[in-house]
């Protein structure tokens, strides 16, 4: 085995948390403008594209550098526990309890 391969499963792998993570993440009451929703579904349809895209062999896309980015970005969406508006704008709006 390649380290290509284990690239390939590194983004398989990564692109699964991130789309895990939007799914289960719920922010409610949204305060965010609409359009960070619709951001946040088309990442999770272009990383559930990406994975089918390796499962069908079209490995081209998957590169190294493609899976450092993935992980950095993962951990990127897990430290501010899935809010992508956060990501964005860099400052957030929930109320502290």
């Amino acid at each position: 085995m390649s380290i290509f391969y284990y690239s390939y499963m590194i983004n398989i792998l990564v692109a699964g948390m991130i789309i895990a993570k939007i799914v289960f993440t719920c922010v409610v009451p949204s305060v965010h403008h609409p359009a960070y929703s619709w951001i946040t579904w088309l990442l999770a349809v272009a990383c559930s594209a990406f994975i089918v895209c390796i499962v069908q062999g079209h490995f081209r896309m998957a590169e190294i550098a493609q899976a450092v980015i993935n992980i950095l970005f993962c951990i990127a969406l897990f430290s501010v526990e899935g809010d992508l508006a956060f990501l964005i704008k860099g400052k957030c709006y929930r109320k502290s309890t």
